[in-house]
């Protein structure tokens, strides 16, 4: 089995670590491979970094990216497209080439089946995410749901940062800190994380990352006075190295697809609560129903104080957090996602 995969994000997120852990595997399963993504981005770098099989085009757009994708579909006998602008620039190639096209959602966008229709499978990330294409158009009988999934071993093994974000921040090593790790977007809604702590001013918050988002929170920590509380450090190089301060995550998205940081902060023992919408609250229900802490009504400021503070102030109830997370990220190993996606692949080529 051959496989090209097709990635064009120029930043770096969890679908892109996603592409490049199964890389990874198929590679040490001896699977011939190619991944083609954007010359320069964050991708490239890294596949290059790991030698793992890359080859990075200048994406001027979709119709010069799929010529490039036709030449090289000629000797792979399947085309995996990873994002929506891959999907659109493998559609034409794949046909011309007769070969099986598979694509991942990984979004909860609301545009309409559109390419979505293409594909002779549609993976989707979430339960969520494959009900939001049945309700666009796209054929029940066509999506797999497979979630992604991350390498727990490699979370645990992250070497602490050097300063740590306690130092970084000149936060109070007693401090109980709460933390948020992702991009700065609406769909994020980091700017309830403000309204949370003018409930719970003894605390100390930080968000780590970087969008176009910044200024709507840092109006929100204004507005309610927790500018001494909340911090934006900006982009952090790999931020994983840091959930091991942290007393608590915060996942307050309302539309995510599943949210891999949630995984990586299980995975690094910490507890986790998040808005009780869509992927999160498939990875934490199970939790949620043992101990009542773990999801909260999406935009309830209220509800999410009242839920840290217990598990601030019941030690018992933190540790017994981490030890039913620990049992639940394992449903979220790599090793799953990449036994799926291959079956995946035999599905689309006959069996072969």
């Amino acid at each position: 089995m051959r496989v090209l995969h097709v990635d064009t994000a120029h930043d770096w997120g969890g679908g892109q670590n996603q592409v490049r852990l199964l890389v990874d595997r198929l590679a040490q399963q001896g699977i011939e491979q190619l991944c083609i993504c954007r010359a320069g981005s964050e991708l490239d770098r890294r596949l290059r970094k790991e030698s793992l099989p890359v080859e990075s085009v200048q994406l001027k757009g979709p119709l010069q990216f799929g010529r490039h994708i036709h030449a090289r579909a000629r000797d792979f006998d399947v085309v995996h497209a990873h994002d929506a602008l891959a999907l659109r620039a493998t559609i034409i190639p794949a046909q011309l080439r007769r070969r099986p096209l598979i694509a991942t959602r990984r979004t909860m966008s609301r545009t309409g089946a559109g390419p979505w229709r293409h594909p002779q499978r549609v993976i989707a990330v979430s339960d969520a995410v494959a009900h939001r294409l049945r309700t666009v158009g796209v054929r029940p009988e066509r999506i797999r749901v497979i979630p992604s999934a991350i390498d727990i071993d490699e979370v645990i093994a992250l070497p602490p940062a050097s300063p740590t974000l306690r130092e970084r921040l000149l936060i109070p090593p007693d401090a109980f800190l709460i933390g948020n790790v992702g991009p700065l977007l609406p769909v994020k809604h980091q700017v309830l994380i403000p309204r949370i702590a003018a409930r719970l001013r003894d605390l100390q918050w930080v968000i780590i990352g970087e969008g176009p988002e910044r200024h709507a929170i840092l109006e929100a920590i204004k507005a309610h006075g927790v500018g001494p509380m909340v911090r934006l450090p900006g982009r952090l190089p790999d931020a994983r190295r840091y959930l091991q301060e942290l007393d608590a995550f915060i996942f307050p998205s309302v539309d995510e697809a599943l949210g891999t940081s949630v995984l990586d902060a299980m995975a690094r023992g910490v507890p986790v609560i998040a808005a009780d919408s869509a992927g999160p609250a498939e990875i934490l229900r199970p939790i949620h129903d043992l101990t009542g802490v773990s999801l909260f009504p999406p935009d309830d400021a209220d509800a999410a104080a009242e839920h840290i503070m217990r598990i601030r102030e019941d030690p018992e109830l933190r540790r017994r957090l981490v030890g039913l997370q620990n049992q639940r990220v394992r449903d979220f190993r790599i090793e799953r996602l990449v036994e799926s996606t291959l079956r995946v692949y035999h599905e689309v080529l006959g069996g072969r």
